[in-house]
């Protein structure tokens, strides 16, 4: 008997396959069940923002489970989808760059997203209004991405993805237009990356580009290798673990601050400090509780009368007025209500302190200069002495060694410390930590606009927790 033709279709008896829909029942049903959970169980607002970014960002997460978990291709920009998707949302702005360019052109570009302030104020829903139905929403998005990334790999796209991952030369042989496969993979990871940050963005009512930084792509890879890269069950459970439980092992007891001296307030990305900062400084109001500023209660107060209440301020990007000189923008500081180192002294005065404030920071010999004249460093410098000017009782800073290099850093640290000695109480925020640790004699740690920790600096410091949370492990 002669061996059948190859081109001779053989039978082959297949079983017959259940329903994708009963196959999967029990997907679904604890689905429904998380979704029930999440729109009726109560939180306080603490534990609801942890809950929202951590549905969130695993939503992104998921997207790095289809490029890297099924077609094997490093993706260093998810952060950068997840804040187009958050600005699309607040600004109804839609574009796609690269991870750097975007970062650049959510700060510089200030007519669109507000530079470096962010957006505030962003909507939802009308049937979500409320943060309960809001959660629930999210939640029953993650379950429905999750069942969409899960099923992928089963799909002609996805089983060409796992081609591509496992052998690209023998994909391509094999008749998978490798190319158009791995432009897919980066589609759909961009595709729910921006997803995520638009439910973030409608979830936080805020956005900042300090919240979609390079860092941030790393830490969605860390979530997804995390729980292990192929699984959309695994990456939800890696982003729980870097997100869920270091949040609910925080108990530490809070410590009252000093008046006086350099405080130090510290914590991620999107935690809150800029935000902090606005609030005191009156950029923003407080929706609850009071601040008191040398016992004067300044809440109700717009950002000038606080000024003249004793509020200095920086800012994490220079905002110095470029038209005039140094000595200029030092006398705007300094000439504002009530300041008493210049009283009714007039120009003369007002300029006798400029230069003062100019010159404790060495740049008196260039009082006279236009601010395009100076370096970077030396603009931070003249913000410090506009805010000096003013002869003020708290001095806020914003990351002020943001940009500096090494030396200007040490020379930035000097200054502090001579500032400190002047009786001055100094409130910075900074990423730098070997700035914090020597400046600060007291850390504030904040995640989510709630202080976790609080106390003497280098006891903070190395708490096991902020070390492994906020500062990283060695």
């Amino acid at each position: 008997m002669s061996a059948p033709s190859e081109n001779m279709p053989i039978a082959a008896v297949v079983p017959r396959a259940r329903p994708l829909l009963l196959r999967h029942l029990p997907y679904f049903i604890g689905a429904a069940i998380l979704v029930a959970l999440a729109a009726t169980m109560r939180f306080d607002g603490y534990i609801h923002n942890i809950l929202m970014q951590a549905t969130t960002f695993a939503i992104a997460v998921f997207g790095l489970s289809v490029v890297l978990g099924l077609c094997g291709q490093i993706n260093l920009a998810q952060a950068a989808f997840f804040g187009l998707g958050a600005y699309a949302v607040g600004l109804a702005m839609v574009t796609i760059s690269f991870q750097q360019i975007v970062t650049l052109v959510m700060i510089n570009t200030i007519w669109l997203t507000h530079g470096p302030d962010g957006v505030s104020r962003i909507g939802r829903p009308d049937l979500f209004q409320s943060a309960q139905s809001y959660l629930a929403f999210c939640v029953a998005m993650l379950a429905l991405v999750g069942y969409f990334v899960w099923h992928l790999s089963d799909t002609r796209l996805g089983r060409a993805m796992r081609a591509v991952r496992d052998n690209e030369l023998a994909a391509g042989v094999v008749g998978i237009d490798v190319f158009r496969t791995k432009v897919s993979a980066f589609a759909l990871s961009a595709v729910l990356g921006g997803l995520a940050g638009g439910l973030f963005a409608g979830g936080f009512a805020y956005v900042s580009p300090d919240q979609f930084s390079f860092a941030e792509s790393v830490v969605f890879l860390t979530m997804s290798l995390l729980g292990g890269v192929a699984s959309p069950i695994g990456s939800a459970i890696g982003t729980g673990l870097l997100i869920l439980i270091p949040e609910w092992l925080r108990f530490l007891k809070s410590v009252p601050g000093k008046r006086g001296g350099v405080h130090a307030l510290i914590g991620p990305n999107g935690s809150g400090k800029t935000t902090t900062l606005n609030v005191l400084s009156g950029l923003y109001k407080a929706t609850a509780g009071r601040i008191l500023l040398d016992g004067t209660d300044i809440t109700s107060m717009p950002p000038h009368q606080r000024t003249a209440a004793g509020l200095g301020r920086t800012f994490q990007n220079i905002r110095l007025f470029r038209s005039m000189t140094a000595l200029e923008n030092v006398e705007i500081g300094a000439e504002r209500p009530g300041n008493r180192m210049i009283g009714k002294g007039g120009d003369e005065a007002l300029t006798e302190r400029a230069m003062e404030a100019l010159t404790f920071v060495g740049l008196g010999g260039r009082a006279n200069e236009m601010i395009s004249s100076f370096s970077y460093g030396h603009q931070r410098l003249i913000e410090i002495a506009r805010a000096l000017g003013a002869n003020p009782t708290l001095l806020l800073l914003d990351e002020p060694a943001a940009g500096l290099n090494s030396s200007e850093k040490l020379e930035l640290h000097e200054l502090l410390k001579r500032i400190a000695a002047q009786g001055l109480t100094i409130l910075i925020i900074d990423h730098d930590m070997t700035l914090v640790s020597e400046a600060a004699q007291h850390i504030t740690v904040l995640n989510f606009g709630r202080r976790i920790a609080d106390g003497e600096s280098m006891a903070v410091l190395r708490h096991p927790d902020v070390v492994s949370a906020y500062l990283g492990t060695e």
